[in-house]
This record gives structure tokens, C-alpha cells and sequence, in this order.
């Protein structure tokens, strides 16, 4: 059975992000697929990925930012 390119992608993100990562070096995690600015931008209207703070960082857990992203490209 043919796959979706979305769900590809996403078992690909899924099997290599780190388990935590900061919003600012999310670009370059996800091959460019969406800016840390609209990230932030997203959050601000409650519509981002799931985050914690750490030290002033904003930090996102993969398997919820992987769900979040999974539903945005659905």
C-alpha cells in the first residue's frame, strides 16, 4: 500500500529528532519546514506545538511537536 508523503515525513521526524530540542534550532532539526518565528508566532496564538521553558528557552518534546506537525500537514 503507497504511503502519503506526509506520513513518511513525519515516521522520519519521529525517528531522528532528538527527544527534546530548543524552537530555534527546530529549522534545521525539520529541514526547513517551518521557521522558528512562525513557530513563535503560532504559540502566541495558541496554536503552536506543545513547549516547556527552560532557562528562558523554549523547548519542545518530539513526539507532541511530531503530532502537532502530523495534524498541520493532514
Amino acid at each position: 500500500m503507497k504511503q502519503k508523503i506526509a506520513d513518511v515525513i513525519i515516521a522520519e521526524l519521529r525517528r531522528t529528532l532528538p527527544v527534546t530540542f530548543r524552537r530555534k534550532d527546530t529549522p534545521a532539526l525539520i529541514g526547513g519546514i517551518i521557521k522558528a518565528q512562525t513557530l513563535a508566532n503560532l504559540q502566541s496564538q495558541n496554536q503552536g506545538p506543545p513547549a516547556a521553558k527552560c532557562n528562558g528557552r523554549v523547548i519542545f518534546y518530539r513526539d507532541s511537536f511530531c503530532d502537532w506537525l502530523e495534524g498541520r500537514m493532514n
